[in-house]
């Protein structure tokens, strides 16, 4: 009977300890959360993304991929042309 007692208390130990735990976790996500949203207030990243200036480097880009895209194709034929032209670029 003494024995079942002793089982029972460090279930009950360790039981709380696990809610404390899960208390103590959850408190520290919505920390970083709610700081998380503090500082997305502070930048707005949406109109960094939606400037002229970025299509200019996704139309570069395209460009640069088409042209190393034929160079390979190509498998070293005209060669030097299109790493002028990429250069040019």
């Amino acid at each position: 009977m003494l024995n079942f007692k002793k089982n029972k208390i460090a279930t009950i130990g360790e039981t709380l300890t696990w809610i404390v735990a899960t208390f103590v976790i959850i408190a520290i996500l919505a920390v970083f959360v709610i700081g998380a949203m503090g500082m997305s207030k502070l930048k707005d990243v949406s109109s960094i993304l939606v400037s002229d200036s970025s299509s200019d480097f996704k139309e570069e880009s395209q460009i640069l991929t088409t042209k190393t895209s034929l160079a390979y194709e190509l498998n070293n034929e005209n060669k030097k042309i299109i790493e002028e032209a990429i250069n040019e670029k």
